[in-house]
C-alpha cells in the first residue's frame, strides 16, 4: 500500500448498512475499504485513482504475457518521444518530472535539427 493511504476492514453487514459512507471514504479521502464476511476478505471499495492504477497494471501484465514491450508511462520521456516521433502533439507536462522529461526531449530535438542544418550548410559549400 502506498504511503498516506488508509485501509479499513469492515464486515459485510457494516458495509451494507453504511454503503454511502464507504463510497464517500474511498472516493474523497482515497481510503480503501476491505469488506470481510465471516472473517474472510471478500472484496474492496477503492477510489477512482486506485481503479486507474489497477487497470494500468492489468494492461501492463497482459502486454508482458504477450511478450511485447509495455507502453511507456504517460508523462515519461519515452512516452513523449514516442508521441513526437509518431507525429503527434506532445502535451504540456503537469508534473516536475514531466517538465524535466519535456526539456530533455526538447534539447534532443534542438540538437538534432542543429546538426542537420550544419550538415546542409557544409554540403552546400562543397
Amino acid at each position: 500500500m502506498l504511503a498516506g493511504m488508509t485501509e479499513h476492514a469492515i464486515s459485510s453487514t457494516e458495509a451494507r448498512n453504511n454503503f454511502t459512507h464507504c463510497i464517500a471514504a474511498a472516493a474523497w479521502s482515497g481510503d480503501r475499504i476491505v469488506i470481510h464476511r465471516y472473517g474472510v476478505e471478500m472484496c474492496g471499495i477503492v477510489s477512482q485513482g486506485d481503479m486507474i492504477r489497477l487497470r494500468e497494471l492489468d494492461r501492463r501484465e497482459a502486454i508482458a504475457k504477450q511478450g511485447a514491450a509495455p507502453e511507456p508511462e504517460r508523462g515519461s520521456y519515452e512516452w513523449m518521444k514516442k508521441l513526437y516521433e509518431g507525429g503527434q502533439i506532445v502535451p504540456e507536462p503537469t508534473t516536475p518530472e514531466g517538465q524535466q522529461a519535456f526539456e530533455e526531449l526538447l534539447g534532443e530535438i534542438v540538437e538534432r535539427y542543429t546538426e542537420e542544418i550544419k550538415a546542409r550548410e557544409g554540403g552546400a559549400r562543397a
